[in-house]
This record gives structure tokens, C-alpha cells and sequence, in this order.
């Protein structure tokens, strides 16, 4: 131990203090323990990354674009979550990692399991189809983590009335002009 030195603390890897001199003068240096704990993260439940809005015509299909849920929780601990998705007047949709719809695909409601990364992937081919009506919906996202925490979210959609069909062109015969069209006579 050098003489006129002092002594210092650090922490190991396991947990446990382990400690040093430092020396001044003639003494010699000690080494600090260093070293890295596990990091325990406390649930705090999902939260979201949503758009601020979106807008349909009726009958009209859209992507959602932006929807993802947030856990640090849920990304760190092994497990599988539950997503429940709601629409209340128009139908939703979201496709696997194979490209195939998943369960409840173009209903009002659906029900998906999965890690953190399985459902913020499905989210990312969320779309959202509009029913008849004009005015609003919303759609509903709620997860339940590991942990047994939920989060709940909407996305307001608002529904417009779609373009009306443009009506077929008209041909007029040859010889016509302007407005007036000729009928022939009946011949009975």
C-alpha cells in the first residue's frame, strides 16, 4: 500500500465494490474495479406513434401509415403481446410477414398475438376501409404487454362522400348539331 495514498471504490461487474489505492508521492497506483450490471426495466405499459388523422372517401380503402407501438418493457423481456383492433363503421386489414391477411382481416374487429417486433410490423400494412356513410370513425388499438399493462389509443378517420361517377359520354348521330337530337318515328 503506497504511503500517503487514498483509497477508492468502484463497481464490478457482478454487483459486488471493488476497491483501490490511488497513491500520491512514492507510493504506486491501484486499479479501480469498473465493469456493467444487468439493467432492470419497471413496465410502465405500451404507449403510441400515431398519425394525427385520417380521411376516407366511402367506400374507399387507405393505409394507416405511422401506427407503432411503444414498450420498453415489452422489448426487452421475452413474450408475446395482444393487439385488439376496433373500427366502428368501417373495416380493417393488415397482412403477415408471408403477405397473407391476417384473422379478422376486413372486419370491424381483430385480435392479433405476437412479439413487440411481429405486431409493429403487421401495423406497418394497416389499412382502413370506409363504410357508406359519410362523417367519422375512429380506429381503436389496444395492447396488453408481458406484463400484463394496456395501453389504448384512436386514430380519428374522417369519412367523405366519394366523387360522383362521371355519366357516359354522348355520341351524337351523324348530321346532329347543337342540342336537339332527333328521334326517329316509331314505325309501329
Amino acid at each position: 500500500v503506497p504511503t500517503g495514498g487514498t483509497t477508492g471504490t468502484g463497481t464490478s461487474g457482478t454487483g459486488s465494490t471493488g476497491t483501490g489505492t490511488t497513491g500520491t508521492g512514492t507510493g504506486t497506483t491501484g486499479n479501480t474495479g469498473s465493469g456493467s450490471g444487468t439493467t432492470t426495466v419497471t413496465p410502465t405499459g405500451p404507449s403510441f406513434t400515431l398519425p394525427s388523422g385520417e380521411t376516407a372517401s366511402t367506400g374507399s380503402t387507405i393505409s394507416v401509415a405511422g401506427v407503432a407501438i411503444n414498450d420498453a418493457f415489452a422489448a426487452s423481456n421475452p413474450g408475446s403481446l395482444v393487439l385488439n383492433l376496433t373500427a366502428a363503421n368501417g373495416a380493417i386489414a393488415m397482412t403477415g410477414a408471408g403477405g397473407t391477411a391476417l384473422a379478422g382481416s376486413g372486419t370491424h374487429a381483430m385480435t392479433v398475438t405476437g412479439t413487440l417486433a411481429q405486431l409493429n410490423a403487421d401495423l406497418a400494412t394497416l389499412t382502413y376501409t370506409a363504410g357508406g356513410s359519410t362523417g367519422g370513425d375512429a380506429i381503436t388499438i389496444d395492447v396488453w404487454d408481458q406484463a400484463g399493462m394496456e395501453g389504448t389509443k384512436s386514430v380519428s378517420v374522417s369519412i367523405t362522400a366519394a366523387a360522383p361517377a362521371s355519366p357516359p359520354p354522348v355520341t351524337l348521330p351523324p348530321g346532329a348539331t347543337g342540342n336537339a337530337i332527333a328521334v326517329p318515328a316509331d314505325p309501329n
